[in-house]
């Protein structure tokens, strides 16, 4: 993010699942993933958008956990 100055900062993403519950499924089962949700971080932010994506409408989720200066 512009003007985010962090001492820390993760990213979570997902595309393809049907469901936010896959969704979080998914992050939960993978252990990259799942340290940033259950990690050390003061912040974060989460989007999701049906975009187009390797030729096919999707759902696109991106998390961002971040810990400022």
């Amino acid at each position: 993010v512009v003007g985010y100055s962090y001492t820390k900062a993760g990213e979570n993403l997902a595309y393809g699942q049907r469901t936010e519950a896959a969704v979080v499924s998914g992050w939960m089962n993978s252990q990259t993933h799942r340290e940033n949700i259950v990690g050390e971080f003061a912040e974060s932010g989460l989007c999701s958008r049906l975009e187009m994506y390797q030729g096919w409408t999707q759902t696109i989720t991106v998390h961002h956990f971040g810990t400022r200066q």
